[in-house]
């Protein structure tokens, strides 16, 4: 916190004068922990704040939270009036601090390392570090010198003061590691103290540090008394130096300590020891005397009032393990004398007007002189009436609280003031057991103070749907009547942020206010402070605060939902290339936050149109994007060029529309609007699609000779349809030749290749498209075409023995849609296939329905007609060459010519 001009560093670190805000609630120091605070820290009902630094330079307090925040946590600390110019004869004006929402999603950073004076490494980061597992492994130069799961596992000193975040390991570096050169540090899962699971983690982090050549050693100096400390004096060196020759008691290693006053030695780190030593820094040493009633050498003799010190100090070492030259030299300590006096100032004060308490201060420590005797301390108001004084005690070391009877909410003590408390000699004595003398101060009214209210009564927001958008309505009930102030919704803010769109409203009794937030108040649901400013007030001019007792504004969390419409905000053509595709039936649309589940039906639809020149096109479906939440995509019945200017729009609410059906996550209904389609993305989706096409094989493969006249060099191809499959590819290939394309464009299950040689063998295969990539090839299929020879009509190339006569006048109708005879001889009893039958297979399908139940016909290996008497079971084989007649066993009665050249 900065303040504008320089202010007293006493009340500044008062904590009494602050007020920590934490996600609505409000930490008071004045009620939770009496005191300034200096070493230790304030415990506040949990909470733990205390000013760790006060700059007098640059007129700013630092506070330090000990539980640590969370990832939007809401925060604020305000400034009472208690806080003084640096003259102490004037206030700081009270400050009310704005809503702060705490984020830090950033891992932290190793800004340094280095060795310090205790020959430690030593990782300065740029923000505090956990103290519970804040940091794994940590290695140099590859050699494993802190393990928390290993040997190495001694805890490492964590710092989080101000400006200090830092980790020192404590087990000792091998020699080699502190040898000169540069060294190589990584560490790993270094975490910060952002409050769990949002606890932010690096994984990994890299520094070095340099060992050079130290020859210099390390000097003392200065050594002077401790300010504010009349039992310790300090030793201050040239460079940091090893303090921890001197944290083994009473060996203290290689050093040499020697402190006298006189010819006596003061002892160190024995049973009777005078005093101790501790590190105030890397180079300065304190040096604290026991109290000289529990010591047989007391620092100060009877009625002494200092004492004259002759110190002699070796063997002390740098980090180079330089020895310091040998100091000595005499250092002077003295007690402060003077009697305790009231400070000046506005220090002194009414610390609660209701409560008739008043603030006398101090300009030293004090305690009492046995009992605290109220008779001591005489009131008199503005009135020159005496006062009289309930109880006196004393609090924060250097304060008198005083207590008069008879004051009340009703009736405040800032009715009587100024007040002049006189202090009779004999009340408070200091360190030094020197006694107070007569004094007096005038404390006057407190300037805070005004007529207020707690008067709200409950505040709250509820939550509704209407026209497919949520509202969020705050409702604030007011204990007393209400002026204009309380429909100012200027008056009014949440998280700190003004209500600028809403509508407010009050009641007929002036007592309850509705304010409606605009749509797009709240983004997400979540919840928000409401604070309800000091110019509201009462009918009869009474400010409403939250608390008579500390005069705070009113808030309170409320909890909002969502009521942000989402909008669409780009739409790009998926392809699965965004180099080469000109077409695409697919848009992805991108809207500004997650959409609910869809449904791809007419009504989604309907919710959506795009336009290319005027016309509109059709979709087929609606579907969520697969990888994000916030993403829709459409696809067209058909493909449309990518270089097309092309519109999205949301549509509105219409005649043909009555109901928007996209919504985010919370209901609330997607904005009307349009886009244009800009730039291509990648089809995750068709890539997927099309490895699992590409990974697919066509099945069913057939080849077959095509029958009939003018079908020489012909091979019928057939094949089973494969899943998305748009088109296919045929390729055949003589044995010994090379793959040849008949076709690429395929469309149905069926292909003839024309342009062979009869007679040869050939393989053939079939490939599948889906418009992007290629099936797996088909496995391959072998077959000949051979040379087509009909029969004359009239002629018998075979005989068929059948049980009874056949009426052949019967052949000359349809099987299966073709006709079957085109050539008839009732008196030879002759017939010839017709040359709609193409393939040996509709060959044997016609044969075998016009033989009936009568005889089955087949081809053999050889490639020859075998036909099948159902009565005897005699078998006749017809000569593929045409030209011969087979003679079937039993006395046959009719006759067939037949085309069996293949």
């Amino acid at each position: 916190m900065k303040f504008n001009q320089a202010v007293d560093s006493a009340s500044a670190r008062d904590l009494s004068n602050y007020i920590l805000s934490q996600n609505g609630a409000k930490y008071d120091t004045a009620s939770a922990v009496a005191g300034r605070l200096q070493s230790s820290p304030a415990v506040q009902t949990g909470n733990v704040l205390h000013v760790t630094e006060f700059n007098a330079t640059t007129n700013t307090v630092t506070f330090k939270l000990a539980t640590a925040l969370a990832n939007a946590d809401k925060f604020s600390i305000d400034v009472k009036n208690g806080v003084l110019s640096a003259d102490k004869q004037s206030k700081v004006a009270k400050y009310t601090d704005t809503t702060k929402t705490f984020t830090d999603t950033a891992a932290p950073k190793l800004l340094s390392t280095s060795i310090n004076s205790a020959g430690k490494l030593k990782l300065v980061f740029d923000e505090p570090i956990n103290t519970t597992a804040g940091i794994g492994v940590v290695k140099v130069d590859d050699v494993t010198v802190y393990d928390p799961a290993g040997p190495l596992n001694t805890a490492p000193t964590i710092s989080q003061d101000t400006g200090d975040y830092s980790i020192i390991l404590n087990d000792v570096l091998p020699e080699e590691l502190v040898a000169v050169g540069t060294h190589r540090v990584v560490a790993y899962d270094v975490k910060d103290t952002v409050a769990s699971p949002q606890t932010n983690t690096a994984a990994v982090v890299t520094g070095s540090y340099t060992i050079s050549t130290d020859v210099t050693p390390p000097a003392v100096s200065k050594v002077t008394q401790s300010k504010n400390d009349s039992r310790s004096f300090e030793i201050e060196f040239s460079e940091p130096v090893k303090y921890s020759d001197f944290a083994n008691s009473v060996a203290l290693n290689q050093a040499s300590f020697i402190i006298k006053k006189g010819n006596t030695t003061f002892t160190l780190g024995v049973s009777d020891a005078n005093y101790g030593v501790t590190q105030k820094d890397s180079k300065t040493w304190k040096i604290t005397f026991v109290a000289d009633g529990s010591s047989i050498n007391p620092l100060y003799g009877k009625d002494e009032t200092s004492a004259n010190l002759s110190y002699e100090l070796a063997g002390y070492k740098d980090a180079a393990n330089n020895v310091g030259n040998k100091a000595t030299g005499n250092v002077t300590i003295s007690k402060e004398m003077g009697a305790p006096t009231i400070k000046p100032g506005l220090e002194n004060k009414i610390s609660n007007s209701n409560g008739g308490q008043l603030v006398v201060k101090f300009d030293k420590n004090v305690t009492a002189v046995g009992t605290l005797d109220k008779s001591k301390v005489k009131v008199t108001d503005k009135d020159g009436i005496s006062r009289a004084v309930s109880t006196v005690a004393l609090q924060n070391n250097d304060e008198l609280l005083i207590t008069l009877d008879g004051f009340s909410a009703s009736s405040p003590a800032n009715d009587k003031a100024p007040f002049t408390v006189t202090l009779s000699p004999g009340l408070v004595k200091s360190a030094e057991n020197v006694q107070n003398t007569t004094g007096s101060v005038i404390i006057n009214k407190d300037t805070t103070a005004a007529p207020v209210v707690a008067g709200v009564t409950s505040s709250a927001a509820t939550n509704s749907n209407v026209n497919g958008v949520n509202v969020n309505t705050l409702t604030i009930t007011y204990a007393q009547e209400m002026s204009a102030s309380a429909t100012d919704l200027s008056n009014y803010t949440l998280d700190g942020k003004a209500l600028t769109g809403s509508q407010i409203a009050m009641n007929n009794a002036n007592t309850v206010v509705t304010i409606t937030l605009p749509e797009g108040f709240a983004k997400v649901d979540n919840q928000q402070l409401l604070e309800i400013s000091k110019n509201v007030k009462t009918k009869d001019g009474s400010v409403i605060v939250k608390s008579e007792a500390t005069k705070d504004a009113y808030t309170n969390l409320v909890t909002l939902v969502d009521n942000t419409q989402p909008t669409l905000n780009k739409a790009e053509f998926l392809v699965s290339d965004t180099a080469t595709a000109t077409q695409t039936k697919k848009i992805k649309l991108t809207f500004s936050e997650s959409i609910g589940n869809l449904t791809s039906n007419a009504v989604t639809i309907a919710d959506l149109a795009v336009v290319i020149g005027g016309s509109e096109q059709r979709i087929s479906s609606v579907a969520n994007g697969a990888s994000n939440d916030k993403e829709v995509v459409i696809e067209l019945a058909d493909n449309i060029a990518v270089a097309n200017t092309v519109d999205v729009k949301v549509v509105g609410v219409t005649t043909d529309n009555p109901a928007i059906d996209i919504k985010d996550k919370k209901q609330n209904v997607a904005k009307a609007g349009t886009v244009r389609v800009n730039g291509k993305v990648l089809d995750t989706d068709a890539i997927s699609n099309n490895a699992n096409f590409a990974a697919s094989t066509v099945t069913g493969v057939s080849a077959a000779d095509v029958l009939g006249a003018g079908n020489d060099g012909e091979l019928k191809v057939d094949w089973t349809a494969l899943s998305n499959a748009t088109s296919y590819k045929v390729e055949y290939k003589a044995a010994a030749g090379t793959w040849t394309t008949a076709t690429t464009s395929a469309t149905g299950t069926t292909y003839t290749i024309t342009g062979l040689i009869d007679g040869t063998a050939y393989d053939v295969r079939v490939t599948g498209n889906n418009g992007s990539v290629d099936s797996t090839v088909s496995t391959t299929v072998n077959a000949t075409p051979e040379a087509n020879v009909p029969a004359t009509a009239g002629t018998s190339v075979g005989s068929v023995a059948i049980a009874d006569d056949v009426a052949l006048a019967a052949l000359t109708t349809s099987e299966n849609g073709k006709d079957l005879i085109y050539t008839v001889d009732t008196v030879a009893k002759t017939y010839t296939v017709a040359d709609t039958v193409t393939t040996k297979a509709d060959f044997l399908t016609a044969l075998n329905a016009v033989l009936g139940t009568d005889a089955t016909a087949s081809f053999n290996a050889s490639n020859q007609l075998v036909v099948t008497s159902a009565t005897t079971g005699s078998t006749s084989t017809v000569v593929a060459t045409g030209a011969a007649a087979n003679a079937l066993v039993g006395s046959p009665t009719e006759t067939a010519g037949v085309n069996t050249s293949n």
